[in-house]
């Protein structure tokens, strides 16, 4: 029972609050049971210094227990920053802005390096980035500026470039919402948006900015809360269950687009997940 538990708590990517400059108590609890990466947001950053510091003493912590520590964050730039100014890091603009300058696949490259450089120096191992999600539907309340492009060839071909880009400077790429959270009008943060989309229509634009991540050797990639009737079982549609708990969305992933990575979900306390399921 104990190794099962342990197996559990590596599948667990926890969070915590505060700004400390040390591994606190739940994050000692939890690298104990055999968690094996944390994530921070901006309740956890008050300066360079402080996060480096906690970074290090997180690992230190894991390495105590003969594991390493995967350290990361969403640092898309625009409004989903967990590393700004006021903390004395660099303002990344959105993704939409970026992709607005007349030399756009080199302003991606340039942007990618510097917040590369930045997450280094604090000790962050990932960026939960770039968003790859396709800006096709004006209503939607959540994806916006945060998506390069409502072209899906444009967003494939400068997510690839952030990818290429931040990887080659040794940070870890995260692409997402998998299988696409552009066409919705709702967000995932409140209740499970459906993609009503055939599987054709998904292949011809959902789907490739994702293929290009993929040729891009993409570290990672994050499944949306979303229901999917086109990518999942009869039986997972009728109960509700989104994409990030399909296995048939993963199998599509792994077997048909033949992602090797690590396959993430997004985030468990989401109200696309606690209005409609247990967290236990």
């Amino acid at each position: 029972q104990e190794a099962v538990r342990r197996l559990c708590a590596s599948l667990v990517v926890f969070g915590f609050d505060s700004p400390c400059r040390e591994a606190n108590g739940h994050a000692k609890r939890l690298i104990a049971k055999g968690s094996v990466a944390t994530i921070l947001f901006g309740r956890n950053v008050e300066s360079p210094d402080q996060v480096k510091s906690l970074c290090s003493s997180m690992k230190l912590e894991a390495l105590a227990h003969g594991r390493k520590l995967l350290v990361m964050t969403d640092q898309e730039g625009g409004k989903v920053a967990r590393l700004t100014s006021q903390e004395s890091f660099t303002d990344i603009p959105s993704a939409r802005r970026i992709a607005s300058c007349e030399d756009r696949k080199g302003a991606v490259t340039r942007i990618a390096k510097v917040m590369a450089a930045e997450l280094k120096a604090v000790n962050v191992d990932m960026d939960l980035a770039p968003v790859l999600d396709v800006d096709s539907n004006p209503k939607n309340p959540v994806i916006g500026d945060r998506s390069y492009s409502s072209s899906s060839k444009d967003v494939g071909e400068l997510g690839g470039a952030f990818i290429t880009s931040i990887q080659e400077e040794g940070v870890a790429a995260c692409a997402k919402h998998f299988p696409g959270h552009g066409d919705t009008s709702q967000d995932s943060h409140v209740d499970i948006p459906v993609i009503k989309h055939s599987r054709a229509r998904l292949l011809e634009t959902e789907i490739p900015p994702f293929e290009r991540a993929i040729e891009n050797d993409v570290a990672a990639i994050m499944v949306g809360h979303l229901l999917v009737p086109e990518l999942q079982s009869p039986s997972e549609v009728d109960l509700g269950i989104p994409a990030s708990m399909s296995k048939f969305v993963v199998d599509f992933l792994k077997k048909d687009l033949g992602f090797r990575g690590a396959v993430f979900i997004d985030d468990m306390e989401m109200g696309a997940i606690t209005k409609n399921f247990s967290l236990g």
